[in-house]
């Protein structure tokens, strides 16, 4: 039943007009692979690279940054929430190097740490409460280490200070509009929305990422999707990815 839920999230990802996010998805499900030894599924960056650099002469550009749901693949194929976490952290830097979005690099980073934690956790436990949910991100981003040069140091704290206080301010039910360029607060506004009061929005990576969220919690979404056969074959791959059935 858990594994026909991720296949849904996976595949309602696309219900989107966004062609770059996407493409994007299944660029990085196309380069994963399985390291049975360590027990988790990561990227494979040269696999990738190859991808992105092909993609460039046929593709679109990116348009809505906020991309997250692009870690989807990652996410939903491996059972272990810290080594993905770990990859997650890996890829998202990638891409915001390749897409020259640097002055972004800490709220991707941060992003992609609230979005792995939300969806591991109800994964876990569909039944988790709004608050619990919360306070597992606050956690997460609190205990989180990353190897970063000291000039960058400085700016990743202040981020991450803010953040934090701007999730105890959701948990208050404190809450901000949805912006186009404000990635952590479309990313917790997706959540008060999922769990509190919907809220509608036209920026395409979220309503990618909120499909995805209420696919899990077993919502039918009942989208049409285009090439739906060939997104339910990569839903499968990623399914047999999780099962280290490759």
């Amino acid at each position: 039943m858990k594994e026909e839920l991720l296949k849904k999230a996976y595949i309602n990802a696309f219900s989107i007009e966004d062609k770059y996010i996407k493409n994007m998805i299944i660029l990085n499900t196309k380069s994963l692979i399985d390291d049975l030894a360590q027990r988790y599924v990561k990227i494979d960056k040269n696999r990738l690279r190859d991808e992105l650099l092909y993609y460039r002469f046929y593709g679109e550009r990116l348009d809505d940054i906020n991309i997250v749901n692009i870690l989807l693949p990652v996410i939903i194929s491996n059972t272990n929430m810290k080594k993905s976490e770990e990859e997650v952290v890996k890829v998202i830097k990638y891409y915001v190097l390749y897409n020259k979005k640097n002055e972004y690099m800490n709220d991707f980073l941060i992003s992609s740490l609230i979005y792995n934690t939300l969806i591991h956790s109800i994964i876990e436990n569909k039944d988790i409460e709004y608050e619990e949910l919360m306070q597992k991100i606050k956690s997460t981003i609190i205990e989180f280490t990353h190897d970063m040069e000291k000039a960058e140091v400085i700016k990743f704290e202040m981020k991450r200070i803010q953040v934090i206080q701007s999730i105890d301010r959701y948990i208050d039910l404190k809450i901000k509009d949805y912006e186009d360029s404000d990635i952590i607060n479309n990313l917790l506004n997706v959540i008060y929305d999922v769990y509190i009061n919907d809220r509608d929005t036209q920026i395409q990576g979220i309503k990618s990422i909120k499909k995805s969220i209420l696919s899990i919690l077993g919502f039918d979404m009942n989208e049409n999707i285009d090439n739906i056969d060939f997104i339910n074959s990569m839903a499968e791959y990623i399914i047999k990815l999780r099962k280290y059935k490759i």
